[in-house]
């Protein structure tokens, strides 16, 4: 999110649209390597390592869900305001999923 901002000089981006950009980003890379091939297509989103992407670095867990990756946090004003980016241990991405 750090990179987007300065990217954008200062002008609000919303909320989730990095998230959105990081998803088109593995999506067409897993078609790319799948072409029409429905179950190749999530067989590369699962296998998808993104180092320094939008969101930074993660991967995909069996379940589905990013490994420990930043986490932003927003203030509500007007508009919702990035407060801080986190990235928790992995540890305690691990203990929260039980």
């Amino acid at each position: 999110m750090a990179k987007l901002r300065q990217r954008l000089g200062g002008k609000p981006a919303e909320i989730y649209a990095p998230y959105a950009g990081e998803a088109a980003v593995l999506l067409l890379d897993a078609i790319g390597k799948a072409g029409a091939d429905r179950a190749g297509v999530v067989d590369a989103l699962f296998g998808s390592q993104v180092q320094g992407g939008i969101l930074g670095s993660f991967d995909f867990e069996p379940s589905g869900d990013p490994s420990s990756g930043p986490v932003t946090m927003f203030v509500a004003r007007k508009t919702f305001r990035p407060f801080a980016e986190i990235t928790p241990a992995i540890g305690l991405v691990n203990a929260a999923r039980g």
